[in-house]
């Protein structure tokens, strides 16, 4: 719903970061304020997840559990290359644009029609009834519709802006 307002407001001149659009107001400041402690206060939460993901792989990679002082020396060191990767991004990246392009193809096809569908699918209680013909309909279209996505994101990452 405000991603469709700011396309009434704004029409062909919306920017990827719609607050680039808004006048610079107080208002507006309050609002960048309001983002930038959002942003301080929920970065741990979705760095915790990243980690631990990264420590399951490192111990599958060694095919063994890490004791305790190995573990936390891993979270450490995981820890530190994911600050210095995201702080290296945050300051080479100026528009977050074709970011936000890539993480919604791929994202929004995952989250909302291949994972939803797969794991419906192999429910082991499901037989192979008309919502199973379903469900495996929404797992191709979402498999299709997510290298179209993909495609078109790079094809406008690509091309000269005019």
């Amino acid at each position: 719903l405000v991603g469709f307002g700011g396309y009434m407001r704004f029409g062909e001149d919306l920017k990827a970061n719609f607050m680039l659009n808004l006048p610079r107001n107080l208002l507006v400041r309050l609002g960048e304020v309001v983002v930038i402690v959002a942003v301080i206060f929920t970065y741990p939460l979705q760095l915790h997840p990243c980690r631990r993901s990264l420590m399951i792989l490192v111990s599958s990679c060694l095919g063994r559990f890490l004791d305790r002082t190995e573990e936390r020396w891993c979270r450490r060191i995981l820890t530190s290359v994911i600050l210095a990767g995201t702080s290296c991004l945050a300051l080479l990246v100026r528009d977050l644009g074709i970011t936000l392009a890539f993480v919604g193809a791929v994202g929004s096809n995952t989250v909302v029609l291949i994972m939803p569908a797969f794991l419906f699918m192999r429910m082991p209680h499901i037989h192979r009834g008309p919502l199973w013909y379903l469900a495996l309909l929404v797992f191709v279209l979402g498999c299709i519709i997510l290298p179209i996505s993909l495609t078109a994101v790079v094809m406008k990452a690509l091309m000269p802006t005019t």
